[in-house]
């Protein structure tokens, strides 16, 4: 597995964990720092974030996170499509994002939904 599809296939399982295990994910997968950008929200650090990925789950509760097609990425950056499905059903949401790597950690990511 390359260095990016690692990065977006940790970054989603923080997506899928529930609230007791997330923050100890959160803290190996995010830089302490963060930069998080979707069409809802900007935020800073690793707290808002978590608590971000918390809200977003209630909201799509039974629903998981899976990538789709293959990352594309380039020297510290990673593209990526992603999808927030019940098993085996129609995605209720998809997106693109592109994340910004520092030593294996994501630095910033800018989300886009798709529908």
């Amino acid at each position: 597995m390359s260095a990016h599809a690692d990065v977006v296939r940790r970054y989603l399982a923080v997506w899928n964990l529930p609230d007791d295990r997330r923050r100890a994910a959160v803290d190996e997968v995010f830089t302490e720092d963060v930069f998080y950008a979707d069409p809802e929200v900007a935020l800073r650090g690793r707290t808002a974030l978590d608590s971000y990925i918390g809200l977003t789950r209630r909201r799509f509760e039974g629903l998981v996170f899976t990538a789709y097609g293959r990352p594309d990425g380039h020297h510290q950056q990673v593209r990526f499509g992603w999808q927030c499905a019940a098993e085996g059903g129609e995605p209720a949401l998809t997106g693109t994002d592109v994340a910004l790597v520092e030593g294996g950690r994501v630095l910033a990511l800018y989300g886009f939904f798709d529908r």
